[in-house]
């Protein structure tokens, strides 16, 4: 009987987890929306040699379309990920990513290559 108790207990203590996290990814999503709505009435973006093209929103992840004005290698493109994560894991953005969001950045160099970088988690 105690077993049947706790295991009862166990299984609406996960259902209630399981509803809070989806109700935060709703209101993050929301979150998001709002942001990517006011970051597009600016586009194009440009910072440095990246201009943004595009934003779009899949769930809690924002996703950056744009073009470098150079040729990157792979140390370059090494060197912008570390980056990358390092600007978005602080601030309004790293407590997005620590909620749940991702932000993706799908570039093409001066050469027209491509490359796809995301920050999902912040350590």
């Amino acid at each position: 009987m105690r077993r049947t108790l706790f295991l009862a207990a166990l299984a609406f203590a996960a259902q209630a987890a399981a509803a809070q996290t989806n109700a935060d990814r709703q209101r993050l999503a929301e979150e998001l929306r709002a942001e990517v709505q006011a970051y597009r009435a600016g586009l194009p973006v440009r910072d440095g040699v990246l201009t943004i093209t595009k934003v779009d929103l899949r769930g809690t992840e924002v996703i950056y379309t744009g073009v470098l004005d150079v040729d990157f290698d792979d140390t370059a493109i090494a060197v912008f990920r570390r980056e990358v994560a390092r600007g978005l894991c602080t601030g309004e953005t790293g407590e997005a990513i620590r909620r749940g969001g991702a932000f993706t950045y799908d570039l093409r160099d001066q050469a027209g290559d491509q490359f796809v970088t995301t920050v999902d988690s912040c350590r």
